[in-house]
């Protein structure tokens, strides 16, 4: 495994789940723009403290927060999945977990494969189905529209060199189906893609009855530096007019969900690059017109004054507003404490938006979702929720870190021995899910994962329920 710092790998990982928690946690209650009152302009949260605000401190008050204690039910509500047919899973697969009413879903795409099933909350046993579409899911997004919902998955296909959509209606029972192409020709694409950097995208719909789509990609043709691309496909695949390239840069990383939209223009912010090796600089936040696919201008470099930000999960929310999650801190020295942002605000904002004024908690390094991880936002009428998960540093057990949209901790964990029933031996990939709102005793969660040693034949994918006491 790559050092920690490494954002290069770290960014693209696995989701997660809730469990245990390790005390108090601290958050941000808002800075210039709060009523706690004392904050000052020139504030940054790295340096704050639980008091009022100074003029050389910098940023949210930063205040303890009791989190939740979560638990999974590995008796009566686990479910155990088989595989048809004989079937190996590697050390790099990626689960995605899902509910829909009445059912719960789970996906897992790894060696250019795809497997999927319908279970219910009392199913100790299910069987998965290979899709008949081949590829790797770089990203998906659920997407809800007037009655209907669907969640989409954008997925590479380096055989055909073509990017394509996987559709999965809220019906329970329903079948993944194939969607639209975005791009059916490896001459769009620019070049030939090496796999010697990771590919990533990320997606979001406009119109899902009419498959309307803008998305971002970075691959790399030498090995050494990501082009960012950005399309618009209208129900048909983009041509060299709708889809176009944005910029070069030194080994910048997607994460997932690194993407929002008003009706006229799309944002894709990216995480400071590193050529493949440790990150450093701003993370650069682009302006696109979905019109031109020209950007406005160069991109927005922001940096705190020490460290870097490195975007988790970006993403449109709810009409007009979106949802934004990233860390703060230098990510090569283990030994700092980073802070973890989260906020829902106006889309309209993200052009002039300050992230210093972003609420902020505390984050030990070694709870960070890096290793194998991957981070989403769940939407609700309410508020947001925020997951990241990923397996721990040496790859035993799990961990987890869930805000909501106002900046509010909800739960951390670094999880090793399997305590609350969540896993505790070695974890290929995990992820969790929310099957409806939090309430003051929240019992909807939805936690699956994968484990074994490294490449196995028949792997154990296993899926709980969970619950959580008072926020």
């Amino acid at each position: 495994m790559r050092k920690v710092g490494l954002l290069a790998s770290a960014l693209s990982m696995a989701l997660l789940a809730c469990t245990a928690i390790l005390g108090d946690f601290s958050v941000g209650d808002g800075g210039t723009t709060d009523s706690g009152g004392n904050d000052v302009q020139t504030n940054d949260v790295t340096n704050d403290g639980p008091g009022p605000d100074v003029v050389v401190d910098s940023g949210p008050d930063v205040q303890p927060v009791k989190l939740a204690t979560c638990t999974l039910d590995t008796t009566s509500k686990l479910t155990t999945f088989s595989f048809q047919n004989q079937t190996q899973i590697s050390d790099g697969d990626r689960t995605m977990v899902l509910t829909i009413q009445q059912k719960n879903r789970l996906f897992i795409q790894s060696y250019n494969n795809i497997y999927y099933a319908d279970f219910n909350d009392n199913d100790s046993t299910a069987t998965l189905q290979q899709f008949s579409f081949q590829g790797q899911i770089l990203n998906s997004t659920h997407v809800q529209q007037g009655t209907s919902g669907e969640t989409i998955f954008l997925v590479w296909d380096q055989n055909q060199s073509s990017l394509s959509t996987i559709k999965w209606a809220d019906t329970p029972g329903a079948a993944p189906v194939v969607g639209l192409t975005l791009v059916s020709t490896a001459s769009l694409l620019g070049g030939t893609v090496s796999n010697i950097l990771p590919i990533k995208g990320t997606i979001t719909a406009l119109d899902i009855t009419n498959d309307d789509y803008v998305f971002a990609m970075q691959y790399s043709f030498d090995g050494n530096t990501f082009n960012l691309y950005a399309g618009h496909a209208q129900g048909v695949p983009c041509d060299a007019n709708t889809y176009r390239k944005i910029d070069v840069s030194g080994g910048s990383d997607f994460n997932a969900q690194s993407i929002s939209h008003d009706q006229t223009t799309m944002f894709v912010w990216l995480t400071p690059g590193g050529n493949n090796q440790s990150p450093q600089g701003p993370a650069l936040l682009y302006s696109i017109p979905i019109g031109s696919l020209t950007p406005l201008g160069q991109p927005r470099a922001l940096a705190p004054q020490t460290g870097l930000y490195a975007p988790f999960a970006f993403a449109a929310g709810a009409p007009g507003t979106t949802d934004i999650a990233f860390i703060e801190g230098d990510l090569n020295n283990p030994n700092q404490t980073p802070v973890m942002h989260t906020q829902s605000m106006q889309t309209s904002a993200l052009a002039t938006f300050d992230p210093k004024n972003v609420p902020g908690g505390n984050v030990a390094f070694p709870a960070l979702t890096f290793n194998k991880g991957v981070s989403h936002w769940n939407p609700f009428p309410s508020e947001d929720e925020w997951v990241g998960a990923g397996r721990t540093l040496n790859g035993t057990g799990a961990n987890l870190l869930w805000f909501d949209s106002k900046g509010n901790a909800r739960a951390i964990i670094a999880q090793t021995d399997g305590g609350g029933g969540f896993p505790g031996g070695l974890v290929n990939s995990i992820d969790m899910t929310f099957q409806g709102p939090p309430t003051q005793v929240f019992t909807n969660i939805r936690v699956a994962w994968t484990a074994g040693q490294g490449n196995q034949i028949s792997p154990k994918v296993y899926s709980a329920a969970g619950s959580c006491t008072t926020f």
